[in-house]
């Protein structure tokens, strides 16, 4: 509160220069400009409100450019710089069906790095200014949705991730301009959001390869659920119940590219492979440490014979095998699960 007493008055000036560096030719400075105004919106919350008209259109902007993907044979070194301020990742990923590393006639992908980190960096902006402002940031729900489901389906994990969070932070902040009545039930443009949304978030259990990307969908569920209730998200509590249950069975595609990964990597030792598994493990795990309390929470009664299916998979992380960070989740799972129901 002290640094924001004496820092307000300069706020309007150092966003006025932002705004106006932004126009520069330059990705990286972009970027660099979507996170100041994360930040300030984070300080500010809803006094950022005034600033949306100026910022948003700013985002969109960076999520409507071209993704940078060339393809090429691969015969033209010279023109590898990204002149919108990134550089060309050195990883190419042969286009075509061919095995043959050394086909001539084959192409390569080409990715500016520039404009991806761009893209993510407005993604967590968009996130940020509608958690800050919340119903002030209705006026932009409707252009924001339908990027940021583009987004969330993004070739990269590091566009994917922030794009998951925000879209939470969307259907939230349409909640706070339009919120559920006396009996729960949600506006019919709410449920146009949650139809939309939803779907994307169930399916990257089975469907994203990205363990943080599934983890910030899993998250970002459950903050939907805790703001939303039952009645407005029953249709959806038994798919997100079953997002819970195949993570904690392994069998969420994340967990089988974790797998696959370190099956493929000779060079890399037992104990290395352990914690990389576990690593994943325990991002999921924390995914799972935030759902299955808040469908507790609303459900209610209701969850309480599921935990016949759940408690055997659970406590399997409480077993010598785990590590500490696992049974810590496990857990505080059980306790916020436990206490939820009564």
């Amino acid at each position: 509160n002290g640094g924001r007493a004496t820092l307000g008055p300069h706020v309007p000036m150092f966003m006025q220069t932002a705004i106006a560096g932004f126009q520069l030719d330059s990705s990286e400075i972009r970027e660099y400009t979507h996170g100041f105004f994360s930040n300030t919106a984070t300080a500010l919350k809803k006094d950022f409100a005034e600033y949306l008209p100026h910022v948003v259109p700013l985002a969109f902007s960076s999520l409507n450019l071209d993704d940078g993907l060339i393809f090429d044979d691969g015969d033209d070194d010279e023109n590898d710089e990204d002149k919108g301020g990134g550089i060309v990742e050195g990883v190419r990923a042969a286009v075509g069906d061919s095995d043959d590393e050394e086909d001539e006639g084959g192409q390569n992908l080409r990715i500016r790095t520039g404009i991806l980190d761009e893209k993510a960096s407005a993604c967590h902006a968009l996130g940020a200014y509608m958690g800050a402002t919340l119903e002030g940031f209705a006026p932009y729900i409707e252009t924001a949705l339908p990027l940021l489901l583009k987004m969330s389906k993004y070739f990269h994990e590091d566009v994917r991730s922030p794009a998951m969070t925000a879209l939470a932070h969307l259907v939230v902040a349409g909640l706070a301009a339009a919120p559920v009545d006396a009996n729960g039930n949600a506006p019919d443009s709410i449920h146009t959001i949650l139809q939309s949304v939803m779907p994307i978030f169930m399916e990257s259990v089975d469907g994203d390869d990205d363990h943080d990307t599934v983890a910030c969908a899993l998250a970002g569920a459950s903050e939907i659920v805790k703001a939303a209730g039952k009645t407005a998200m029953t249709a959806y509590l038994p798919g997100l119940l079953k997002c819970c249950t195949d993570i904690l069975a392994g069998e969420a595609l994340a967990q089988q590219a974790g797998n696959d990964s370190e099956d493929e990597d000779e060079d890399q030792d037992e104990e290395g492979a352990s914690g990389s598994k576990n690593q994943i493990q325990e991002v999921l795990l924390e995914g799972v440490s935030e759902l299955l309390p808040a469908l507790c929470t609303v459900a209610g009664a209701e969850m309480v014979p599921h935990f016949q299916t759940l408690m055997p998979e659970l406590l399997k992380y409480g077993a010598k095998h785990a590590t500490d960070h696992q049974r810590s989740l496990v857990s505080a799972t059980l306790v916020d699960s436990f206490k939820a129901l009564g």
